[in-house]
This record gives structure tokens, C-alpha cells and sequence, in this order.
């Protein structure tokens, strides 16, 4: 990825509920800014053909990249300038947790648990599950600014260390799991 591209990274199943073409059709918004951006989808599914379409579509080919499945996609995360989750139906994801535990910037959508847990503008950029032109503006917000997507991952990182680290989870089961047994 050269230095002067913002680097977008998206990784799942490429399922029609995960709605990858987002990417594909905000990219042309950031490129009519003047910005220059590479994204990058990893995993396989069945709605390939159909993101390669839209990738041509836009004419997009050497700025949107469908590598297949790694599994090492952990340390990609961290190398990202923002992590893209579109998803039309997601809960938070492990995806998420994982770029907001490396400090990277994450925009998506509110499709499942992800409005209970984050704030908007603040540790994440989130838009309405069915608001594409919300998803493609925060893309955009967080394309144009170093400086926010230093805040937004900053923040990120601190609520994932305070809130998801295996500790802190281990602790909210248990407390579960005695809660459950207690009304036994």
C-alpha cells in the first residue's frame, strides 16, 4: 500500500448480510476529495462475484483488492488506517474488538450490539444499519482526518482495554453464571 493511500480493511465471509460493496461505492467519495485510499476485503463467501462487479463497476481495480481467507488477519488489523464493517446484521464482532484492541479506527454500522457498547464520534464511527450514506460519510470524515482517526482509535483501544480484555470477560461470566445459579 503506498504511504500517501488511506489503507481500508474489511474482513468476513463475503455474505450479502455483510454488504461489502459499501466499500466499493463510498471509495469514489473519498477519491472525488482528493484523497487516495486501497481497500482490501479478506475472506470467501458467495457474494464475490458480485463485490468484483461492483469493484469494476467503479473502476476500482487497482484500488480494491478481494484476497481470499488469512488467518493470520490479526496483524493486518494494526496496519490498517481504518477497519470497514458495513454488515447489515452483526453483532459486535470479533473484527471489531480486535482493531479496536490495536488502536485502529473502526466505522460501521449499528446492526447489532455495537450502539449498546460504543459512542459514536467518540471510540468508534457508526452509522444506522440501513444508512449508507451515513456509513460512506464517516468513511469519508475518517479519511480526511489523521487527526480523528488518532482519537477515535485512541479511545477505541482504551474501552477495549477497560471493557473486553479475557480478564474482565471471565470476571462478567462469572458473575453471570452466578447470577443464574442464584435463581435456581
Amino acid at each position: 500500500i503506498p504511504d500517501d493511500h488511506i489503507f481500508i480493511v474489511g474482513a468476513g465471509r463475503l455474505a450479502i448480510e455483510k454488504r461489502w460493496g459499501w466499500i466499493a461505492d463510498a471509495l469514489p467519495r473519498i477519491q472525488k476529495s482528493g484523497l487516495k485510499a486501497t481497500a482490501i476485503v479478506f475472506g470467501e463467501g458467495s457474494e464475490r462475484p458480485v463485490i468484483e462487479h461492483r469493484i469494476r463497476e467503479h473502476g476500482l481495480e487497482s484500488e480494491f483488492k478481494l484476497p481470499g481467507h488469512r488467518s493470520d488477519i490479526d496483524k493486518i488489523l494494526g496496519a490498517a488506517d481504518i477497519i470497514a464493517l458495513p454488515s447489515s446484521n452483526e453483532g459486535v464482532s470479533n473484527v471489531m474488538l480486535e482493531a479496536m484492541g490495536r488502536g485502529t479506527t473502526v466505522v460501521a454500522t449499528d446492526s447489532g450490539g455495537a450502539r449498546e457498547k460504543f459512542t459514536d464520534g467518540e471510540n468508534i464511527l457508526l452509522a444506522d444499519k440501513n444508512d449508507f450514506d451515513g456509513f460512506a460519510d464517516r468513511l469519508l470524515r475518517a479519511a480526511s482526518s489523521a487527526e480523528l482517526r488518532r482519537k477515535i482509535g485512541t479511545n477505541g483501544f482504551e474501552f477495549v482495554q477497560c471493557n473486553f480484555t479475557w480478564l474482565k470477560m471471565t470476571y462478567t461470566l462469572e458473575e453471570l453464571l452466578i447470577q443464574i445459579a442464584g435463581s435456581k
